[in-house]
């Protein structure tokens, strides 16, 4: 008869394979350490899928207002308005804009 090799075991006397099928992590300093890794990268993971949600979300609403002043650009430029910012002196967007509000 041969003789049968027992599972490696850790200082708990579970076999490593037990401990990763069912998830569970050794009580060490490293298994600990290791646990508190995993936490902070899935806690940074989400951070970071809200951020990259937050500024696609800004991203939407400064194409619509770049859209959006596009648009009032064409209409000014029919109506004349450029020219009346021009004499005020100023050529800029905002220029432009003040014309349209008459101010």
């Amino acid at each position: 008869m041969s003789k049968r090799c027992a599972p490696k075991t850790n200082i708990f006397g579970r076999d490593s394979h037990f401990l990763k099928t069912r998830g569970l992590v050794p009580r060490t300093r490293f298994g600990q350490l290791q646990k508190a890794c995993v936490d902070a990268q899935k806690k940074a993971e989400s951070q970071l899928k809200s951020c990259q949600s937050m500024i696609n979300d800004k991203d939407k609403e400064l194409t619509e207002a770049l859209s959006e002043l596009a648009n009032a650009k064409g209409l000014l430029a029919k109506l004349g308005a450029p020219s009346y910012a021009r004499a005020l002196g100023d050529n800029s967007d905002v220029g432009i804009l003040y014309a349209l509000r008459g101010s």
